[in-house]
């Protein structure tokens, strides 16, 4: 009797579950449909033939919180050959606030040369790979300073001139950097708290 309870308790327990939909096929198809229609939307107005239309619909793409819609701008900015629209989709990333990593390539030089191992604590080192990181986040542009400011300090991170961004307010660090074809902003890095200190390379990926 226990053993026919038990069996019983089982499968009332089964049949109380709430059951999955399940999409048919067609379902699926008129789902992605739906979704690829969107995305055809989307690119249509970022390849508005109106320069100032598309970087419009860029900005406003870049600010909808949509994730989707966020990713597909930022590569349309970030990879295309205007330089106007490159620079828009940087603003708008960094108005974003991040966060965002500085890559240091530390496999060209000893430690002795460059000194960023000794710059900060905060750096996260990879002995296999070579590479350092510095994790950061910016707070809204700064008129008034024309930079993006640390958001826990009176700081500037970030400098922004055309494509081409630069470090310049970091405690003991400098650093100048260009948009790319690979979605990355490249360039070098130098630890100024030492006259001795060699730059490194560096880069700041943005398309990730």
């Amino acid at each position: 009797m226990f053993i026919r309870a038990l069996f019983a308790a089982a499968i009332f327990a089964i049949g109380s579950q709430p059951a999955f939909s399940q999409d048919s096929l067609s379902d699926i198809k008129e789902k992605l449909a739906g979704k690829t229609s969107e995305l055809e939307e989307v690119d249509q107005l970022l390849a508005h033939a109106d320069k100032n239309h598309r970087i419009a619909a860029m900005e406003l793409l870049l600010r909808s919180g949509n994730p989707i819609f966020v990713k597909r701008a930022k590569e349309t900015g970030l990879f295309s050959s205007d330089p106007e629209m490159q620079q828009a989709a940087l603003n708008a990333v960094f108005d974003s606030g991040g966060p965002f990593r500085l890559v240091l390539d530390l496999s060209g030089k000893d430690d002795e040369e460059h000194l960023v191992k000794a710059w900060s604590n905060q750096l996260i080192w990879n002995p296999e790979t070579s590479l350092a990181e510095f994790v950061f986040r910016t707070a809204p542009f700064d008129a008034k300073a024309q930079c993006w400011k640390f958001p826990e300090n009176n700081t500037c991170a970030i400098y922004l001139s055309g494509t081409t961004a630069s470090i310049r307010d970091w405690y003991n660090a400098s650093g100048s950097f260009q948009l790319g074809g690979d979605g990355r902003l490249s360039g070098t890095f130098r630890n100024t708290g030492s006259p001795k200190s060699v730059p490194v390379p560096a880069y700041i990926p943005l398309a990730e």
